[in-house]
């Protein structure tokens, strides 16, 4: 369902949020790595690095977009971007759920716990934001087809009713009397 007027655009604050999210995401996995010299959930500062980029990136496109910007990115690289930076994150997730726990320390497992919770956010976003350029653009997709078949005459149903001249020689077709073609 395309979003509506009346529902504001969460696109935005979703990148915005990816950008707030990377500060206290930085400290917290730079903490837990030095403590237990692991390294996840640290390896996970590369893609929310990336996501936080290309938040940066795409605020900015928008903001310029009145004046012609020079981020030049269609919404098929924007998909294959938050699919990519989800996947990873996603991976980097489930191999911190997997390491954190084997250590059980205590305080540095806490640690480690709160340090993945950023990268669920940015899971959240992404995953969103992806679903929501594939739903465009099958909305689109959707309205461009009705319209050719609209244009096009095809929109009236299996079989499209033919003019008195052809209907006889279809007849003479099925009856088995067909003129040769002049």
């Amino acid at each position: 369902m395309p979003p509506s007027s009346a529902q504001p655009d969460l696109g935005p604050i979703l990148r915005k949020t990816t950008i707030v999210v990377f500060p206290p995401a930085f400290l917290l996995c730079l903490i837990h790595g030095i403590i237990t010299n692991k390294a996840v959930p640290a390896l996970g500062l590369i893609p929310l690095a990336g996501s936080a980029l290309l938040g940066l990136f795409l605020l900015y496109r928008d903001k310029l977009a009145g004046g012609g910007s020079p981020i030049r990115l269609t919404f098929s690289q924007i998909l294959i971007a938050d699919t990519l930076l989800a996947c990873v994150l996603f991976v980097i997730l489930v191999i911190s759920w997997i390491v954190v726990p084997d250590e059980y320390e205590g305080p540095p497992t806490m640690l480690g716990t709160y340090a993945t919770v950023p990268l669920m956010i940015n899971i959240a976003c992404h995953c969103y934001l992806a679903l929501r350029i594939v739903q465009s653009s099958l909305a689109l997709a959707s309205q461009h087809h009705s319209e050719y078949n609209g244009l096009m005459g095809t929109d009236r149903g299996a079989y499209t009713p033919i003019s008195e001249a052809d209907a006889i020689s279809y007849q003479d077709v099925e009856e088995g009397n067909a003129q040769p073609l002049s």
